[in-house]
């Protein structure tokens, strides 16, 4: 029976669903997205493996260009022990061999026969590189709700601040020029926030920092995304 008691009732927010429309413009910029992400791995891997074809074919000692490839071998040890039986009819023997030698790829220098050793470049893919960024937007959404939510204290000695408003205004400074911030808006800006919410969902496993605690529409709006209406 309905009550005057069911007015203090509190009402869950009902969750607006995303239409056929809208659910195809975040598969489109998830697409995009992707891309966007796969340029970046292609450039800083080709950045990756540049700087390391350099320091493999340059004799840091003498600068010259002309090199071999090695492999040398580096410390280690092999020890055994054998025990067998002989007899008219024949015998038998039985041991163990055990220890470990390492095998180091190595540049050599035909000019002077300095060697150093073999660097690997390291070859990203787009998943890492999306991983990466939404991992940077989480610290920014944290930084922006740290930044809000911080005590004054005017009584500690190392209070560097006159009031909680400047204290504010610094640490939102502090965000304005950061990295994290910059990096946010190459990425993100322009899509949807229902389609950084898929991407969060699907990659929550490799997240640092929880997207739940820290969201607020209000900011991401700030940084150039959008919203359905």
């Amino acid at each position: 029976m309905w009550s005057i008691f069911n007015l203090f009732k509190s009402k869950k927010p009902v969750k607006k669903q995303l239409t056929e429309e809208q659910l195809e413009i975040i598969k489109l910029e998830i697409q995009t997205i992707n891309k966007k992400c796969e340029a970046i791995a292609d450039s800083k891997s080709k950045d990756s493996r540049d700087r390391h074809e350099k320091e493999n074919s340059t004799c840091p000692k003498c600068k010259a260009t002309q090199t071999i490839d090695k492999f040398k071998r580096t410390k280690g040890a092999i020890s055994g022990r054998f025990s067998g039986t002989s007899g008219l009819f024949g015998g038998s023997s039985y041991g163990s061999i055990y220890g470990e030698l390492d095998t180091l790829e190595v540049n050599q220098c035909r000019i002077c026969g300095n060697e150093w050793k073999k660097t690997k470049p390291f070859y990203w893919s787009m998943r890492e590189i999306r991983t990466d960024h939404l991992n940077v937007l989480r610290r920014l959404l944290k930084d922006y709700k740290e930044a809000r939510e911080c005590k004054f204290d005017k009584s500690n000695l190392e209070e560097i601040y006159k009031s909680r408003e400047e204290k504010v205004e610094a640490f939102l400074k502090q965000i304005e020029d950061s990295y994290c911030k910059k990096e946010t808006i190459q990425i993100w800006e322009g899509f949807h926030i229902e389609t950084i919410k898929e991407l969060m969902k699907s990659e929550e496993e490799y997240a640092q920092i929880k997207w739940e605690e820290n969201y607020d529409e209000g900011t991401l709006l700030s940084l150039g995304l959008c919203k359905f209406n």
